[in-house]
């Protein structure tokens, strides 16, 4: 999710047959979108699918062999927190397209672009996910050389 910046819902779309394209059209949210996949993720998810003997379909599947659901992502994290101290409060699964937001605008700084890849029909939405806090923006300003 962190590399991709899709919502949790949307993780079922990626299939094993999906491994073969960079890019895919999905519909959420009431339209559609593309989502893209990096080369080395599209390697990664290979090895898993190989080392977990998974060959066609959702990749990411439950225990009832249905796609993933967002409680138990949810749960998962939460314990993955609680093994390495931090604040359940802290761990969400969307915590991931925050990241992907914050991480790209920093390194590519196209907010245009950024909103189309999330999917946001405004500029307005993607900004929520650039707000910074105080002590990120007195490390900025400190780092201006002026």
């Amino acid at each position: 999710m962190g590399k991709t910046g899709i919502r949790i819902g949307e993780l079922r779309y990626i299939t094993v047959e999906s491994l073969g394209q960079q890019s895919m059209m999905i519909y959420g949210k009431g339209k559609y979108r593309s989502i893209y996949l990096a080369d080395d993720l599209i390697s990664d998810i290979g090895e898993y699918c190989r080392k977990n003997n998974v060959q066609s379909g959702c990749i990411f599947l439950g225990n009832k062999n249905t796609p993933i659901s967002r409680s138990a992502v949810w749960q998962m994290l939460q314990k993955i927190a609680d093994d390495v101290g931090i604040p359940r409060r802290k761990v969400h699964p969307h915590s991931f397209r925050h990241l992907f937001a914050k991480t790209y605008m920093e390194r590519h700084g196209n907010i245009s672009e950024l909103a189309d890849i999330l999917g946001h029909s405004g500029l307005e939405i993607t900004r929520i996910y650039l707000t910074t806090t105080t002590e990120e923006k007195l490390r900025r300003i400190n780092e201006l050389p002026l």
